[in-house]
């Protein structure tokens, strides 16, 4: 209940920012990065994970880490192993694990969320009472590496290959499934919604046909599939069908379908951000769609590229003229979201102060 309380008094500050002209933005900059520190350093001392506690044992030193006798780095992406290395070698308690996490994939948003939309207070809001529960708590490494999609599309849209091609890198070895971020660059161009509509059907129809298990299945009989990969496959607890009546599936086809009806025909009046951030959330949800007979793919996958919504989100704002009546139904719309994840299904466990 703490975390839906803070909510509600942060979603106060998000109506001043939309509907006041304040005499002094550089104060509300700072009020907003205050924020982002504020919920950062909360979190960072809250989380309660076994796994970084298991892994901070496992890790060697920086001075065995290259050595290539230790398995689990191999497994959690060496750059964060990298990482976790350092912290030891140091000496540092294993909860700075966290901490360092938590402040940089939070900030990474902060920045970009800033960068891309001049409704950052409410875009902020919405990425904190949803997206922020299931990853910066629930997969940290996964939290960070999609937070760190948006510099690789500011980067891609403002010509900087070499920075987008480093962020990528560092991404994929932090968490494997970043390396899908390649694919960026082929989604620069602005789609017609016909074609748009017809990728959702032809997702729907992989998915119906199980044309995209089949390919797995015998892809990985055939041997082609990466063994970190292949032990994922046959595990029921995780890859688990999904299906198109999932709450989660559900909720995305409905904003993408949205987004395409009264935002992806418009020349005029939107950041000049949209259509790559639009392009690259419409592919995490054909890629939810087509790998929905495995769960863990489907939603490893989209929660990579899920991170744009917040910011999509906000450019109806931009759109419509009842601007004030679309900021509160953005609100109402997140506190609600907040209410059931924080409250009714508690995907965040009950606060405590330090990692024992």
């Amino acid at each position: 209940m703490a975390y839906y309380l803070f909510f509600c008094f942060y979603s106060f500050f998000a109506i001043l920012h939309r509907n006041f002209q304040i005499t002094n933005q550089q104060n509300y900059i700072f009020l907003y990065y205050f924020f982002a520190f504020f919920i950062s350093l909360v979190v960072g001392l809250s989380v309660n994970e076994d796994e970084y506690y298991r892994l901070y044992i496992l890790y060697p030193t920086i001075s065995d880490f290259f050595s290539g006798n230790n398995p689990v780095i191999n497994q959690k992406g060496h750059l964060f192993g990298l990482i976790v290395s350092i912290f030891k070698t140091l000496g540092l308690h294993f909860q700075f694990i966290t901490l360092f996490f938590t402040f940089l994939g939070v900030f990474l948003m902060a920045i970009f969320v800033k960068k891309f939309t001049k409704y950052y207070f409410l875009a902020f809001l919405i990425y904190l009472t949803h997206d922020f529960a299931i990853k910066m708590y629930g997969g940290l490494r996964i939290g960070v590496a999609s937070a760190m999609l948006l510099p690789m599309i500011y980067f891609l849209y403002n010509g900087k290959k070499f920075k987008f091609f480093l962020t990528l890198i560092a991404a994929t070895l932090i968490q494997y499934v970043a390396i899908l971020s390649i694919f960026l660059i082929f989604l620069k161009k602005r789609f017609k919604s016909l074609t748009l509509w017809f990728g959702l059907i032809l997702a729907v129809i992989m998915l119906e046909f199980d044309i995209t298990y089949n390919l797995i299945i015998f892809a990985n009989d055939q041997g082609w599939v990466p063994g970190i990969v292949a032990d994922w496959i046959y595990d029921n607890s995780y890859n688990y069908k999904v299906g198109l009546l999932h709450p989660k599936t559900l909720q995305q086809i409905i904003c993408v379908s949205l987004l395409i009806i009264f935002l992806n025909n418009k020349k005029d009046g939107l950041p000049k951000y949209f259509n790559l951030l639009f392009n690259s959330y419409y592919f995490g949800i054909i890629l939810l769609i087509a790998f929905s007979d495995f769960a863990l793919f489907a939603f490893r996958f989209n929660g990579h590229f899920y991170s744009v919504e917040a910011i999509l989100l906000t450019y109806f704002v931009y759109s419509f003229r009842p601007k004030y009546f679309v900021t509160f139904i953005l609100i109402f719309i997140s506190l609600a979201v907040a209410y059931v994840n924080y409250t009714i299904v508690e995907r965040v466990t009950p606060y405590k102060l330090f990692i024992n």
